[in-house]
């Protein structure tokens, strides 16, 4: 997935909230 690759060269935190929002309800929770 090129999304998932560019996010991850960005940061792992980063991959994760890509992650959250593509499984995720809708409802994604940034606290950084």
């Amino acid at each position: 997935m090129e999304a998932a690759k560019r996010a991850y060269s960005v940061g792992p935190s980063a991959m994760l909230y890509l992650i959250g929002v593509i499984i995720g309800d809708g409802e994604v929770h940034k606290d950084a």
